[in-house]
Formats: structure tokens, sequence, C-alpha cells
């Protein structure tokens, strides 16, 4: 029996018995939260005949995503600070089988983005990727290979994750620079008066040297700190906004290209839809430029989406009735800067808010404001495709707009 066993698991393949695993253990009484975890998958296997290090279905494009999942947590969180985030419970999902529920949803959603490069924002740990990964389907999930470095949010322990079919030349790694606030003359708009230091708790850094890019491509992936009308951390996040600029610069000093992408928290001046969305930072401008410095070394992808579609986020708030009333209740919050050199390969971009796919009190949070309208999420995924095979890129219609979505109410 066991010979007929081993033959038969050696024929599967390792990495379909640990699906089959991971997709089994919630179900396995054994298993006492919290669930073990692996500290971090931040360093890329070694490269052999059989690692194939890019992966891609399609060597003539890159897509480059972000995707905010909204608390993709599956069991409690301890957090540097010594409090512990539970989860179910802290975080928004109340249940286990909501937990459950919200990962297979955005499994679906990942499965259809087709991103070669995502990263994900909100995200517990390692092993929550892995769990996500298998919940996906086996031709999506194979070719992606997860990796996070351990942040240092104290308050809520979330994480940033990458799934990415291109592996990285290096491990991920994260810069502890801390900025002094107000950053030197950039500060005046704020309208605080608190001085101090601050860090990015919410960030990492990865390196790839991905087939038709000219140069190797830094991808800096962002979580940058909430409320973009608070005034305090209006100071505190142009100081995160310093940092990164920081990295971008050394980036842009050894040839890379650079990405800078996710949830930013703020709006980007150049891109404003409406007077709800004025900036009181100067956070994108400084990502863009880096402090007190003029020329951009990075460009927003979203001035290619038509201006009806630029928004990333929805706030159900005008009023709370659980219906999508546009306007105020949305906000361009997730970016994609890139460097010169790549924006010239940009041919398609997409804020993916044509997708609602949620259904009656399904969509409701704990509160019962409806901010899961989009797979249980309140922000829709942005994408980036660039050109990488031979010839010249066809540059990307910012005059085409997506099928308007209908409104969705209960």
């Amino acid at each position: 029996f066991f010979g007929h066993l081993t033959r038969s698991l050696m024929a599967w393949g390792v990495t379909a018995v640990m699906r089959l695993l991971l997709l089994l253990l919630p179900l396995c009484r054994c298993v006492t939260s919290p669930l073990p975890r692996d500290a971090e998958c931040a360093t890329p296997p070694p490269s052999s005949p059989n690692n194939i290090v890019d992966r891609r279905s399609d060597r003539t494009r890159l897509k480059v995503a972000s995707y905010n999942v909204c608390w993709l947590f599956l069991a409690d969180a301890p957090t540097g600070s010594g409090k512990t985030v539970k989860c179910p419970g802290d975080c928004d999902w109340k249940t286990p089988t909501e937990a459950e529920t919200h990962l297979q949803a955005i499994a679906r959603e990942v499965a259809t983005l087709d991103a070669d490069i995502l990263t994900l924002v909100e995200v517990q740990d390692c092993f929550v990727l892995h769990r996500l990964l298998a919940a996906m389907p086996t031709a999506s999930a194979e070719a992606y290979r997860p990796y996070l470095v351990r942040g240092t949010d104290s308050a809520l322990n979330q994480n940033l994750g990458l799934l990415t079919r291109v592996d990285p030349v290096g491990p991920l790694w994260r810069t502890a620079a801390r900025q002094h606030f107000p950053v030197p003359g950039e500060g005046g708009r704020c309208g605080s008066r608190a001085t101090g230091r601050t860090a990015v708790s919410k960030h990492f850094v990865a390196r790839f040297a991905v087939p038709g890019l000219a140069a190797p491509l830094t991808l800096v992936g962002v979580h940058l700190l909430a409320q973009p009308q608070d005034s305090h951390k209006c100071l505190k996040r142009e100081a995160q906004a310093a940092v990164v600029a920081t990295v971008v610069r050394d980036a842009t000093r050894t040839g890379d290209h650079v990405v800078v992408l996710g949830d930013m928290n703020d709006f980007d001046p150049d891109l404003s839809a409406g007077p709800h969305e004025v900036p009181i930072s100067r956070t994108l401008d400084i990502l863009k430029a880096g402090p007190g410095e003029g020329q951009p070394r990075l460009r927003n992808a979203h001035r290619l989406v038509a201006v009806p579609r630029r928004y990333s986020h929805w706030n159900d708030r005008h009023p709370r009735d659980c219906v999508d009333q546009g306007g105020a209740e949305h906000a361009l919050l997730d970016h994609v800067l890139l460097s010169p050199g790549l924006f010239d390969l940009v041919t398609s971009v997409r804020i993916h808010n044509d997708d609602y796919g949620c259904e009656g009190n399904r969509c409701r949070g704990w509160d019962g404001s409806c901010i899961r309208l989009n797979h249980y999420s309140d922000h829709w995924p942005v994408s980036v495709t660039l050109h990488t095979g031979p010839g010249p890129a066809r540059p990307a219609d910012p005059a085409a707009a997506h099928p308007q979505p209908t409104t969705h109410s209960d």
C-alpha cells in the first residue's frame, strides 16, 4: 500500500500535494488558532535548470498590478506593540466562514486579473499567500511564486505580499530609514504644526531582470498612512513619501527602470477628478520628484485612463445606502508610478472598476455599510501592461474607456 501511495504522490507532483494539504488545512480539527506560520518568504529559490525564473505565458508583455485585498487574514495576528489583532473579530471578518469566503473571492479575482507581477496590500503573512494560491485554479496558480518580507505595522500587523511569474534576482528588502516631518519645504499645506520622525511601516522593494526590458526593474510596493484629509497624517505621509523617493533616486542612479505602486491613500494633484480629490499633502509630488526636487522622475500611469474611470476606491457615504452614487463616493487612492523608460512601453492601463461581483447582503460590512462591493474589498485592482517584445510598443489610448458599470443595490 505504501509503495503504491508513494508512486502515486510522485506522479501527482509535490506542488499538487501541497496545494491539497493547504486546502484541507482549515477543515482539520487538529489545527488550533493561531495557525502555524512562516516568518516570511522573501528569498527566491536558487537558480537551477529546474527552476524557471520567467513563467509568463506571453513574454511580449509584462502586466504589473496592485490590489488592496482588504484584510486578507485567517487568524489572530500579534503586533509589535504587544497587542493582538483578532481575526476573525477585530478585522472586517467576524467569523471563520467570512474570512474563508473572502479568501476564495480574492482568489477568483486574482486569477481573473492575470497579472505577471502582483502586489497585494493588507496581507497577513506568507502562510495566507500560500493558502490564496491553493484556492486558485491550478492553471492560474502554478506559474506564481509568493514573496513577503514582514513590515513594522505595530497597529494592525498588515503586510504587503507579492505574487509573481518572474522571480526577483535577490531577496525582497525594506528600508529602515526614518524621515523628519514636516519635510523641508513640503509641509505648508497640511495644516498641522506637529513635528517628529516616521518610517514606512508597510512596503517592500524587489528587483527583477525581466527578459525584454533593456535595464533591471526595481519595484517598490507601498501602503501609506490612511485618511488623506487628516492634517497630522498628512505630515507623516509626506515623510513616508520622502523615504520611498530616496529608494527611487538610488535605483534610477544605477540605471534601473522603476515602478512604485500600491495604496498610497492620497490624491494626485495632476489627476484630480473633482473638488473632493484636492490633496492637502504633497505626497504624490514627492513620490514622483523627490522632496524639494523639480523634474519628476516618475509619471502616473493613470493619466492614460479616461477621467470618468479614474477611481480605485469606493466609500458608501453619500448616503450610506449600499448604492454606488459615484462622484464623491469615488476616489483614486491606488497608483502606479513609472519611470520614463517604462512609461514609453505602456500599452494598456486599467482600473478594474467595471467589475461588480457582489450580491445582496454579502456586500455589507460589519456596520451595515457597503464596503465590499468589489469581491469583499473597498478597492479595485489597478494594472499596467508593458511591451517587452521585439519592435516598438503600441501606445496606450487615453480616450479608451471601459463600459460604465451597472449600479448595484440590495
